[in-house]
Order: C-alpha cells, then sequence, then structure tokens
C-alpha cells in the first residue's frame, strides 16, 4: 500500500469516527513499524493530533486534515464538515470517546472488508437508495440515527453501524472487550425501526477484540442489575465478529456473500432434517441420533440454545466450526460435543474469500 493511499484512509476513519482508536489503526494492512512512522509524519504535517486521556490514545483530524480531504476528495467531503459533521460533535469526555473508538474500531474491519463506508461512495442512508447485488454499503451510528422522527426510538440503541444490502440489513455492535451495557427492548425497538425502514430482514452482529470476547459474551449473566449484555430469547440471532484476519473472513464469509449457506448445505447434506419443535436449535441428527450444529457462522443465540437442549437431553452433539472458533467452543461446551474442524484458509480458498494479512 502506498503512503499517500495509507495515509488518505488514516484521516477518512478518522472523519467518520470522530477520533480514530490507535488499536483500530493497528489492524490496518501494515506493519506496527510503518504505521508509527506514518502517524508521526502525519502529526508533523498537522493534518491529525493526538489525544492521549485516561490512558487512550486516539487520533483526530485537524483543520488542516480537514482541507486535505475537501481538495483530496470534493465529492466525499467538499460539504462533509458542515456544522452537523460528525467531526464538530466530538467531545473531550471519556463515554463519548469509547464511543467513538468503538465505531472506528468497526470502521476498520469494514474497510478492510471491502464495505463501502466513505461519503461519495454510497448514498446518504436518509436517501431510500440502496445497494445493488454486488454492494454492501456500511453506515456509522450517526448516519443512521439521523432520520428524523423515527431516530427518538433507537436513539439509546449500543449499535455502532449498519449494513445494507440489496436483501438484508445488519446492525453491528462492538462490545469490544467485555459485555457492553444492554437493554433488549432498546435493542428490539432499533432492528424494528431500521427493519421498516429498510424494508429488508435485520440480523445482528456483535464484534469483540478476539474470540476471547466471544466466551465472556456467551457466558454473561447480565450483571447484577441485568444491565449488560446477555443471550435472551428476544434475540433471534447474534453473529460474533473478532476484529481480527479471520473477522474479516468471517464477514465476508457469511454476511457479504451466500457462501457460509452454501457450505452449511454441503455439510448437513446427509444429516435428517430435524423434525421436532423441542430440537428446532440444532441442523439435523448424524444417524439420527446425534443432534448436530453448523457453528462456523458464529450465531451465540443458536449456539447458547444448542448448549441448553444438550443439557435438558443429556445428547451428545456434534458441531461443524473453523479452526480459529476451536479454542471458545471446547471451553464453551466441555465435553458435551464432538467437533469437526475446518481449515479456513482452505475454506477461503474454496469459496475464493480473500484470507491473510491484518486485512484479512
Amino acid at each position: 500500500m502506498e503512503n499517500e493511499t495509507l495515509k488518505d484512509t488514516i484521516l477518512q476513519l478518522a472523519a467518520l469516527s470522530g477520533e480514530v482508536s490507535e488499536e483500530a489503526l493497528r489492524d490496518l494492512d501494515c506493519s506496527d513499524k510503518y504505521l508509527t512512522n506514518l502517524l508521526l509524519q502525519l502529526r508533523n504535517e498537522q493534518v491529525i493530533k493526538r489525544c492521549d486521556k485516561d490512558g487512550t490514545v486516539g487520533y483526530r483530524l485537524s483543520q488542516s486534515g480537514k482541507k486535505h480531504l475537501r481538495t483530496q476528495y470534493p465529492e466525499r467531503y467538499g460539504d462533509y464538515f458542515g456544522k452537523n459533521g460528525i467531526t464538530s460533535k466530538v467531545r473531550l469526555d471519556t463515554v463519548h470517546r469509547q464511543r467513538c473508538h468503538r465505531m472506528s474500531e468497526m470502521n476498520v474491519l469494514l474497510h478492510n472488508a471491502g464495505v463501502n463506508i466513505y461519503p461519495g461512495c454510497k448514498p446518504p442512508f436518509q436517501q431510500s437508495i440502496f445497494p445493488q447485488s454486488s454492494q454492501s454499503l456500511g453506515y456509522t451510528s450517526y448516519e443512521f440515527k439521523d432520520i428524523g422522527d423515527l431516530a427518538i426510538k433507537m436513539k439509546p440503541s449500543r449499535a455502532v453501524g449498519v449494513i445494507v444490502q440489496e436483501k438484508k440489513t445488519i446492525l453491528l455492535y462492538n462490545s469490544h472487550e467485555k459485555a457492553v451495557k444492554w437493554e433488549d427492548m432498546t435493542e428490539y425497538r432499533a432492528r424494528t425501526v431500521i427493519g421498516k425502514y429498510c424494508s429488508r430482514p435485520v440480523s445482528t452482529v456483535m464484534s469483540c477484540v478476539d474470540m476471547d470476547g466471544a466466551y465472556e459474551l456467551l457466558t454473561s449473566t447480565g450483571g447484577e442489575l441485568n444491565r449488560y449484555y446477555h443471550i435472551t430469547d428476544k434475540q433471534p440471532n447474534m453473529y460474533f465478529l473478532p476484529q481480527k484476519p479471520e473477522g474479516v473472513f468471517l464477514l465476508r464469509f457469511t454476511h457479504l456473500s451466500d457462501c457460509s449457506e452454501h457450505l452449511k448445505e454441503r455439510l448437513l447434506a446427509e444429516m435428517i432434517a430435524e423434525e421436532h419443535s423441542n430440537t428446532s436449535h440444532c441442523d439435523g441428527f448424524l444417524d439420527r441420533r446425534i443432534p448436530v450444529l453448523y457453528a462456523c457462522d458464529f450465531d451465540m443465540a443458536r449456539l447458547r440454545g444448542f448448549y441448553q437442549y444438550l443439557d435438558v437431553s443429556r445428547n451428545i452433539g456434534l458441531v461443524f466450526c473453523l479452526d480459529f472458533q476451536v479454542p471458545v467452543l471446547e471451553r464453551y461446551f466441555g465435553n458435551t460435543v464432538t467437533i469437526r474442524v475446518l481449515n479456513t484458509k482452505a475454506t477461503a480458498d474454496l469459496f475464493g474469500i480473500p484470507y491473510g494479512g491484518k486485512g484479512g
């Protein structure tokens, strides 16, 4: 990646998020040493400002940085930095900065996966001009919550972004390292409003720094006052993505294409479709007796349901998953399942999905 290209990527990520976290920038497709030198160069050019408070390091656009983007990309940023622009809303309080950082981490993940997140590459969210079959458009919470009176119903939502596609919408959350503050009815309203506004079914995705976060979320009880995320019957699905190359692959594999569904069909071709409502959390049976779950998409709601089903039925289950998901699933299910592991690189090659490197 050329120096100028990465420079503009960093400036645009800061423009989208208000403040981009240094931790998020480490996931861009370059070495840590190169990134450190480039950030120092950008600070010397006075196009970004470093903000280090309460041990949290982030970068914001300076006036010179905004001028650079307006000059380089007039069609994107010509009028982007008006009084309602995201960079005009950034405050120094810890809560607000953390929210910007969670948004920036998700933006880097979407950028690495090739989702159109930048102004000029997508219509404004308020317009009902949504993508053709090959497009995936990403919007931050600042963009999708700016839809008039409807936004009031979902303003408290913890969602940091949304992906809009031809056939579905994906609501994005970022729990970072631990269970995020959560209120089921608030997030239910957010899903309902977004679904009606986009006229598409809504899926939900939770992201964390790494796969260890998945175990924390799967086993979370919501805390003493039930204020933090935990899986309930009100969540039809909640897919998990680590903020690593594996997460970039999983986003492309499961949510930006139909590859995961095709793989599921292949793996379960010889399974007998389940017929009883009390076993609705499995995908079929091997030899008519062993419940089987396809877990490559890592839907935490289904994983929790499968765990509960095995506990009640006292069966030993069979789980299909990708290699990087194995440690969490072994820890979560213990000896109640047999795990069949798929090689992620081989799976990526089979479906022609890029995998490897920081950008996935």
